[in-house]
């Protein structure tokens, strides 16, 4: 028997909610690689980006622009202090806590996908992770989503 999907159970009618469309809901990371880290998840359970129909698409272009409005009206330090005082979690409030020590500038993003298991996709439903990165959150950000495989991060040297 195969267990539910979270975002189709857990994620997609709580408070954590950083906006809504018809096709689609923001939630807010619970495991943010930085401050204001937000998953878009499709309403509908379907696994690939691969799976949207063209309302979908048209939906999903709409998010994408509007995200830096979506996460300046979020209270991502009230989320990441809860989940911290809630301590159910450990892993989620050790992951919130280094996200309240950065700064919130919504300036650049990383837009990821991971599609499929081999690509590191840990739950089978389609989410878009969009990153806020800043100057200074890692010491050189060369490669930015090619750093999925560490050494072929930095394509300006020779392997």
């Amino acid at each position: 028997m195969m267990k539910p999907c979270i975002f189709c159970t857990k994620y997609k009618n709580n408070q954590d909610i950083v906006c809504k469309t018809e096709s689609f809901f923001i939630h807010a990371d619970r495991y943010p690689v930085n401050f204001g880290h937000v998953e878009i998840i499709p309403t509908r359970h379907i696994k690939s980006i691969f799976q949207l129909n063209n309302n979908e698409w048209d939906d999903l272009y709409q998010v994408i622009l509007n995200v830096k409005t979506y996460l300046k009206e979020f209270n991502f330090k009230a989320y990441y202090t809860k989940i911290i005082q809630e301590g159910k979690d450990k892993n989620a409030a050790m992951f919130c806590k280094d996200a309240l020590r950065h700064p919130v500038i919504y300036k650049e993003f990383n837009i990821g996908i991971n599609e499929g298991r081999n690509a590191g996709r840990s739950v089978d439903h389609l989410h878009i992770h969009i990153i806020p990165r800043w100057k200074g959150d890692v010491d050189d950000p060369t490669g930015g989503v090619r750093c999925v495989i560490s050494e072929k991060r930095n394509y300006k040297k020779p392997l």
